[in-house]
């Protein structure tokens, strides 16, 4: 079996930690604002890259649409360990940006490993009929119960609903 590209998900914690974007155009701006989203400290580096620019970083994008930009900001990467995706250059990425569908705290991830991604957005979009806002203040009913049924002390939770 071969091993397919980035095809270990996972949802990181960005809170705080130094996230560098580069480019200057619309993927960058939209990479840029999911992050500050996710509460990370965002640089935008709109200038070519000069090593150093990664110094501190956690993860990086490079969205600038050159490839040997990108092979640049990848070497640096390499060196710094930091996890960088370099848009529509899957040679010069660690991880793979899915397309999401969010609902409240309810992330649904859609990915093709970076071989697909408008097919990706379509799947996404398909989920996003069946997967409806009504979501979102369920996981938080569901994970009030659970965080009380947590603090309950042993042998006194809450029963089942018995249908």
């Amino acid at each position: 079996m071969r091993a397919v590209p980035f095809s270990f998900p996972v949802s990181l914690d960005v809170t705080g930690r130094r996230c560098v974007v580069f480019g200057g155009g619309t993927m960058a701006r939209a990479r840029a604002e999911a992050l500050l989203a996710a509460g990370a400290e965002v640089t935008v580096i709109a200038r070519p890259h000069e090593d150093g620019d990664l110094a501190g970083a956690f993860l990086a994008v490079a969205a600038t649409g050159d490839g040997a930009e990108h092979a640049r900001i990848f070497a640096e990467a390499e060196r710094e360990g930091v996890l960088l995706n370099a848009v529509d250059d899957p040679a010069h990425c660690h991880f793979a940006v899915p397309a999401l569908l969010r609902r409240g705290d309810l992330v649904v991830a859609v990915s093709t490993g970076g071989r697909a991604p408008g097919y990706a957005g379509r799947v996404r979009d398909e989920l996003a009929r069946v997967i409806g806002p009504e979501y979102g203040p369920l996981l938080d009913r569901i994970a009030e119960a659970r965080a009380q049924r947590r603090a309950a002390p042993p042998g006194h939770e809450p029963k089942e609903a018995v249908a």
